[in-house]
């Protein structure tokens, strides 16, 4: 299996999901930062993983632009979606795949996740920091990244393979 991770990242919690999930899979897989590398060619590979952080409800734009610029491919591909997203209301975060996905590639997907979220206060400006700080009470970093969730995210991958 030739698969490829492609993820946007704002303040690097996706790129550290995005590695452990490499180190979860099995087969040959390629990570690509949409911010820095741009857009890969995706006729290579079988495998397709998008993943990127949610900031108020939305995705960044850097991912978004990308699936839309490139739908037609990813629904030819075996897909899998992760968001890393603060939200601890299991509702919301369900709400929160169905809302910042394309609803072709939404279905389309074999599997998708949320894998939780982190903040360190330190990779965030000063004005975001005291944002936080007093509009949402947030005084100190924070992650809720599940291991077991990129684990079982890798194992479904390796399962929609079969």
């Amino acid at each position: 299996m030739k698969g490829i991770i492609i993820y946007a990242t704002k303040h690097g919690c996706t790129e550290k999901a995005a590695k452990l999930l490499k180190s979860k899979l099995s087969g040959d897989f390629d990570m690509v930062d949409l911010k820095k590398d741009g857009a890969p060619d995706l006729s290579g590979y079988d495998t397709v993983i998008l993943g990127s952080p949610i900031y108020i409800g939305q995705m960044l734009r850097e991912m978004s632009d990308f699936m839309k610029k490139n739908i037609d491919m990813l629904l030819k591909k075996r897909l899998g979606v992760f968001l890393c997203a603060g939200e601890k209301d299991p509702q919301r975060l369900k709400e929160l795949l169905v809302s910042v996905l394309p609803s072709q590639l939404y279905y389309h997907a074999a599997v998708k996740e949320i894998f939780g979220g982190e903040l360190d206060l330190k990779n965030v400006g000063a004005f975001m920091r005291f944002m936080l700080r007093v509009c949402m009470g947030i005084k100190e970093g924070y992650s809720t990244l599940s291991e077991e969730k990129i684990s079982s995210f890798g194992r479904a991958v390796a399962g929609a393979a079969d």
